[in-house]
This record gives structure tokens, C-alpha cells and sequence, in this order.
């Protein structure tokens, strides 16, 4: 049922143009039944046995515009089930990465980015396509009625008989359909292998080679791709042996006909202009009855690409990918958020009530957390590795979904923090920056509009004007497959200069100026306290846990102590270890 409910969704989705494609393909299908009846008009004329008081030269006309109407209700119809194809496409992959995006980031992806890949492309294609295919099925199965009819009208024995070995090779088709479905899910499994794995070798080339591990990478690179063939192998093997009995169903059937229409057409109960009818009409026929039998496959194809499709997402519910959105795809559709609108005040303070938080299967997380960030003022968490500091800020701006608890805004209480903190509320820079493959331009920008100017501030903020002088492209230097061509300060800096092109009232820092030298890490933070904003840093640095206006003192997710940097030195043993272990 999950499958028939998410095709209807897609039809009704793009319903104006599945009603473009019922008509189209509905009117092919007329054309094609008459243009039989025109041939079969045309060779009783020229046998001698008219069936029509038109002239044989008449008749050719017409069949010659029926012909040219074919070929231009097929462009129309191509072209309105292309547009269906693409949107509903675009709907699934929508959904998709929508609900992929908004997944808690404690949970990651349960397949390679390879495989998560091959199923946006595949799983998604193969789903369209079956909706695509049956959205105009029923004008063809109308068509292919009201050939049977026209055929039973001339001769009903031999209509009956010719359909008789098409019947049981639908039969035969749906005996092996279990079969071709182990198969091609094994098939889509083994590809989807293959291309998770060659991912995983481009992302760890570095590890490889210090580890000499060619020989052994490549061996097993080769035991899935042996794999992968065989499956595929199996895969095409019966699908091309399906393929191939369907095909000449036909060209049997025409046998049949002529065996049993022979003594008709000599004593002329059985026109030239009849035997050419049942074999145009029979192609068509039996070509839909091919098409139901590519269905019945496809339909249970399908029900394994949705079954992908939710283990990617880690969900059973199928209405995910049944959600109605816009794709925007046309320029005014597009509406760029206003945000100085947004509706939020000036942050007064931020308080932290109760929050808790705990990783799925696991008691580890943070526990109970309370405490107030007051306007302007800089807040520095610190504690032992794995004591909660990034699992707590992660939690508080929406990257991780609360147990329990209360975040507020000033006075007002934040339900949805993963879409509340963003900018110009809030900026927040991980302990690990991520860059893409572009310029630094680009990993800055991020696609904002801002002036040179604008840009220039934020390179000098992040210490990182100086770097770039140095760089023969400046700010347009690609930064390669991860920022691979930077250091890891720069890296830094790059993401902390994409946090101040942005204006923001709350500034979320999780320790990533580690990286930094001394030098650098100074000039930054001094930099970054000149603004006019408030701080909730991650740090262990000495520089600014004395010039924190409070500490947090994390231990087991706790907060074992806060307060001022001196008092906890007198009052919190924890405290006191750290400090004694910062360098």
C-alpha cells in the first residue's frame, strides 16, 4: 500500500501535467487505432473489397495526416511527461535531503555518501518512472479494449486464440518477477558497495598510503566488483530473457493468425485489409500487455527502492517522502527571507533551564543544565574530554534535539532552536570547520550578498588578511576537496571569518581556535571582543577563562561549578585540575 500511496501522491503532485499526459497519450492511442483502420480501408479498396466509399488516394491523405498528428502528439506528450518526470523528481529528493538536513546530528547517515548517492539517483528515478508509466496506463488499457473489441468484431475465434500465448506469457513473466527482484535488489546493493567504497578511498588516500594498505585496498575493491558483476549479471540475464519472450509473443501470435484466418482469406470471409488490422492492432496489444507486465516488475521494484529509501532515512513512515513542497522553479517563486524582519529582539540574556540531552542508546549526554548568558558578556565552558561542552552548545542552538528543558530568548521560549539560532540572531562555528572544494570566497559567502568591503572587515577580523596577500589568487584560491590546500589555522580562520560577514547578536564558539598559533589565537580573540555581542565560547585557553565573566565547569555532562575565574580556583576541584594541566 506504501507504495501505491506515495505514486498517487506524485500524480496528484503534478497534476496538471498528468492530466497533460492522459489526454496526449489517451489521443496517441486513438491515432494509432485509426490509422489500422485506415490501412485495412485502404488494402480491402485495392483488393476489391471496399469497406468505405472513399477513394484508395482519399484514404492515403487522410492516413498520411493521421500520421502527421501521431508524430506531433508524441512530441507534445514526450515533452508534457518529461516536465512530470522532473518535478516529481524533484519533489522526492526535495523531501529527501530536506529530512536528511533536519535529521538530529547525533545520528549520522546509515549508508556511505556513495550508496546515499546511488539512491537519490536510482531508488528516486525508479519510483517516477513507475508513477510516470502508470498515470498513463489507463488510456492505454482503454486503447487496447477497444482494439479487442474492433478484432472480436471481425473474428472472434481467431481474437481469442492469438491472445491465449500472450496470456500465458504474462504468466510466465510474474513466475520469475520474485526472482528478478532478489536479484536486482542484491544488484542495487552490490553497485551501491562498489560506489560507497570507491568514496571512502578518495576520502582516506592519506591513511592508505601510511599505511601501506594498497595491495589489501585494492584486493577488496576487487572482491566487490566481482560481486557487483555477478549480481548484475544475474540481474540482466533474466530480465533480458523476460525482455526477449515478450518481444516475440508477437511475431507468434502473427503465426497464429495466418494459420487460422488461411481457408477465410480464400473463401474472402477474411480480407487482406482484416489480417493487416489483427497485425497492427496485435502490437499494440500485446506491446500493453508487455507494459502491464513491466509494471507488475517495476511495482515490486519500487517497493525495495522505498524500502532504501527509509532505511537512508531511518524512519517506517513513507509519508515523509508524500510531503507537498514548492520547488521553486521559477525566479519569483523564490523568497529571500528579510532578516532584519525576523521577529526577535535584541538578546537581553539567554537561559539555559533544566536542558537535557542524551545520545541515543547510551546514558552519556548533558544532564540538568542551568544557567544564564547576560547581554554582552562572554561565558567560557571548559572541562575534561568528554565532560558535554560541544554535546551542551549543540544542543542549546537545535543541532541536537533536547530531551527536556527550557531555552529562552530574553523572555521568550525557544520550541524549535534548530531553525531560531541563525543569523542575524545568532552565529556558530564548529571545533572542526568544514569547507567545500571552492574558493575561499565562496566557503566564506556562502552565497550571501555582501559588499568587498563587508568582506575585507571579516578576512581581518579572522586574522586571515595576511594569509591571503600571500595567496596568487587572493580570496578567489581554491581550497581544494576540503579545504586540503590549507592549514588547519587556516582553516579555522576561514570559518571564522564566514561567521563575521555575518552580523549577529549571539557569537557560538566551540573551541576552534586550537588550531591557531599563540600569536594568532590572541590578535583573534581580541578581534572578536571588540564586537558588540555576547559569547558562549568553548575553551580551555587561559587568555580567556580570565576574562570570562563566568565559567562553566563541565564533568559527566554535568555542571560540577560556575561562576567568576578566581572564586572557582578557591571553591571547585575541578577547577583547579584543569587549570593545573593548562599550558
Amino acid at each position: 500500500m506504501s507504495t501505491m500511496r506515495l505514486v498517487l501522491t506524485l500524480i496528484s503532485y503534478t497534476r496538471k501535467f498528468s492530466i497533460y499526459n492522459v489526454i496526449a497519450w489517451g489521443l496517441f492511442g486513438l491515432l494509432g487505432v485509426s490509422e489500422g483502420l485506415l490501412i485495412k480501408s485502404i488494402l480491402d479498396s485495392i483488393t476489391g473489397t471496399p469497406t468505405l466509399s472513399l477513394s484508395v488516394w482519399t484514404l492515403i491523405s487522410l492516413l498520411f495526416l493521421n500520421s502527421v498528428a501521431i508524430s506531433v502528439v508524441f512530441q507534445l506528450g514526450g515533452l508534457a511527461y518529461e516536465h512530470q518526470i522532473f518535478r516529481m523528481n524533484g519533489l522526492l529528493r526535495l523531501n529527501l535531503l530536506d529530512s536528511i538536513l533536519k535529521t538530529p546530528k547525533s545520528k549520522a547517515i546509515p549508508v556511505s555518501t556513495g550508496e546515499a548517492i546511488n539512491q537519490f539517483r536510482d531508488d528516486v528515478g525508479m519510483l517516477t518512472n513507475l508513477a510516470g508509466q502508470l498515470n498513463i496506463a489507463p488510456g492505454y488499457f482503454l486503447v487496447s479494449i477497444i482494439n479487442f473489441v474492433i478484432l472480436y468484431q471481425i473474428d472472434s475465434n481467431v481474437t481469442l486464440y492469438i491472445f491465449i500465448p500472450i496470456l500465458l506469457v504474462v504468466i510466465l513473466i510474474q513466475f520469475f518477477s520474485t526472482k528478478l527482484r532478489n536479484y536486482r535488489n542484491r544488484s542495487r546493493e552490490s553497485t551501491s558497495a562498489v560506489s560507497g567504497f570507491i568514496g571512502e578511498i578518495f576520502n582516506s588516500i592519506l591513511t592508505i598510503q601510511l599505511a601501506s594498505a594498497e595491495k589489501h585496498i585494492i584486493k577488496k575493491f576487487e572482491k566487490l566488483n566481482d560481486n557487483r558483476r555477478d549480481m548484475v549479471l544475474k540481474d540482466n540475464f533474466l530480465t533480458h530473457i523476460i525482455t526477449f519472450i515478450a518481444a516475440n509473443i508477437v511475431e507468434i501470435a502473427t503465426g497464429v493468425i495466418m494459420l487460422f484466418t488461411i481457408n477465410g482469406i480464400r473463401n474472402g470471409t477474411f480480407t487482406i485489409g482484416d489480417l493487416a488490422l489483427f497485425v497492427a492492432y496485435l502490437r499494440s496489444v500485446s506491446g500493453n500487455i508487455n507494459d502491464i507486465k513491466d509494471h507488475i516488475v517495476r511495482f515490486k521494484q519500487a517497493h525495495i527502492s522505498i524500502n532504501r529509501l527509509l532505511h537512508l532515512l531511518s524512519t517506517d513512515s513513507v509519508d515523509i517522502l508524500r510531503r507537498r513542497q514548492s520547488l521553486h522553479l521559477k525566479p519569483g517563486d523564490i523568497v529571500q527571507e528579510n532578516q532584519s524582519a525576523l521577529p526577535s529582539e535584541k538578546l537581553e540574556s539567554l537561559k539555559i533551564l533544566s536542558l537535557n540531552f542524551l545520545y541515543p542508546e547510551s546514558n552519556s549526554g548533558i544532564k540538568n543544565i542551568k544557567f544564564t548568558v547576560p547581554k554582552n558578556s562572554l561565558t567560557v565552558i571548559t572541562g575534561r574530554i568528554g565532560s558535554g561542552k560541544t554535546t551542551l552548545l549543540k544542543t542549546i542552538i537545535g543541532l541536537l534535539p533536547k530531551t527536556s528543558g527550557v531555552i529562552c530568548w530574553n523572555s521568550q521560549v525557544i520550541y524549535d532552536p534548530h531553525t531560531f539560532f541563525i543569523p542575524p540572531r545568532s552565529v556558530y562555528t564548529s571545533q572542526t570547520p568544514k569547507l567545500f572544494s571552492h574558493s575561499l570566497k565562496d566557503n566564506i559567502l556562502l552565497g550571501e550578498n555582501q559588499s568587498e568591503e563587508k568582506l575585507e572587515d571579516a578576512l581581518k577580523m579572522a586574522v586571515l588578511d595576511e594569509d591571503i596577500k600571500r595567496m596568487n589568487d587572493g580570496v578567489n584560491t581554491l581550497v581544494g576537496n576540503r579545504g586540503v590546500r590549507l592549514s588547519g589555522g587556516q582553516i579555522s580562520r576561514t570559518a571564522a571569518a564566514r561567521m563575521f560577514v555575518r552580523d549577529a547578536e549571539l557569537y557560538v564558539i566551540d573551541d576552534f581556535a586550537s588550531s591557531m598559533d599563540v600569536k594568532t589565537a590572541d590578535k583573534f580573540w581580541k578581534n572578536l571582543f571588540n564586537l558588540n555581542a555576547t559569547f558562549l565560547v568553548v575553551s580551555h585557553q587561559k587568555s580567556l577563562l580570565e576574562k570570562a565573566d563566568q565559567v562553566i565547569v563541565m564533568k559527566d555532562g554535568e555542571i560540577e561549578s560556575q561562576g567568576k575565574l578566581d572564586d572557582l580556583l578557591k571553591t571547585s576541584d575541578e577547577m583547579k585540575a584543569l587549570w593545573k594541566n593548562i599550558k
